[in-house]
Order: structure tokens, then sequence, then C-alpha cells
């Protein structure tokens, strides 16, 4: 029914239940949760041996954007409430936020913040990297001086692959396994957002070197 009507057509959304797949598998082997042609995203399982997560494809860069709670530097907002603001399909946490002595509320992030090219908070520069997208939708991952010319960005790390090299000292950087989010760009633009699930029987996590190895087995040139 669904090649009927052609593949510029195709609509499949199946990511919340876990009985049925779509039965389409990328050209990597995992299976396609969601897709859809006309808003150019699809939503991939992907599997390890400690870890379960999604991979979205957005081919489109220019509907990635960043957005703030709606109490920024006062209180922190759960992600499902800043995307049902902002009408969004997909949301990923895009940084950290100080959490002094465990008593953080979430309001303020750490490092470095830009939204649409406004500058809402300084560098902290303890050795993290400003990461963005800039006006031509291209992402970048940097020091401080790449801070002019983007117009989304944050700052956090750690970098994973920057033009194309692998940028990790080793798989795990010190963290072991966590639950993890990332985010990735291919040399024609399309943005990978990772999200892995972690701390959980179902799903130990993923190390920093997992979301690199996923990341690039998909194309990434940034991440």
């Amino acid at each position: 029914d669904v090649l009927d009507k052609g593949w510029d057509k195709i609509a499949i959304d199946k990511c919340d239940n876990s009985s049925t797949d779509t039965g389409i598998k990328t050209k990597n082997g995992d299976d396609v949760l969601a897709i859809s042609a006309n808003q150019g995203i699809m939503i991939v399982a992907v599997r390890g041996d400690t870890y379960r997560g999604r991979l979205a494809i957005v081919k489109d860069p220019s509907r990635v954007e960043l957005k703030p709670g709606k109490r920024l530097f006062k209180v922190g907002q759960y992600l499902e409430g800043i995307a049902e603001d902002n009408d969004a399909i997909l949301a990923i946490n895009a940084s950290g936020f100080i959490d002094m002595e465990g008593a953080g509320n979430g309001g303020t992030p750490y490092g470095y913040l830009k939204i649409a090219g406004e500058e809402k908070q300084d560098p902290y520069e303890h050795g993290y990297k400003i990461i963005g997208f800039d006006q031509d939708d291209l992402m970048q991952i940097g020091d401080t001086s790449l801070r002019d010319n983007l117009w989304d960005a944050v700052e956090f790390g750690p970098a994973l692959i920057v033009d194309g090299e692998s940028k990790l000292k080793s798989a795990s950087s010190g963290w072991g396994l966590q639950p993890r989010t990332a985010i990735g760009q291919t040399q024609d633009k399309t943005v990978l957002m990772l999200v892995i699930d972690g701390r959980s029987t179902r799903s130990q996590g993923a190390t920093v070197g997992d979301c690199k190895e996923i990341l690039e087995e998909y194309g990434a040139v940034q991440a």
C-alpha cells in the first residue's frame, strides 16, 4: 500500500508500539521505527551489548533550532514542555546545567549560550568546546574563537568528531556507561540526533566512544 502511493508519500509512525516494526532497515542494518518523507525525518533503533537507543535523522538542517526553557536562568523545564511550547516534532537536550553540590534547579545552562544570534551567557572554558550551527546550517565545533560565526550555540563536551577526525582520547573518556545525548552532522548537512537510555536492566548505557561509532557509521563529520 505504501509503495502504491509512492515513496514521497511514505509516512509510518510506530515508535510507541514496540510490538510492531515498519519492516524497513537502514543500510547499516538497524530497524527503522518511524519515517516521514514529507518531513524528511527518520527514527532508527540503535542497539549494542550494553545499550538501547534512538537515532533521529533529519534531512533539513534549517529546521533544527536551539530553544530555551521559558524561565531561563531561573528554573529548568522538562524537555517535553520545551518541545510543546515550540511545536517541535523532535527534541533533545543541548547542554548540561549548573548543579552546585547537587542542588541545582536546572535553570542555568553550563557555559556559553547563544540563541538566534543573541549571546545569553559567556563561555566558561573549563576544557569544553563550543558547538553550534552557523547561518548556513553548518555545525561547527571548536574554541571560543567560533562564537561570532554561530547563530545557535552551547558549550559542552566532549567533542567526538571534528572535520571528519575522531577527537576522543579513549572510548569511555573517563565516564563509563551512562545515558547519553549526542548530535552530529553529515557532509550533506543531514543532522543526526542520538539518545541512549541508561542505568536500567534493559540498557546500562553507552560510552562516549559508542556514541562516536554510531554517528560515524551514519556519516557524521562533526559530532
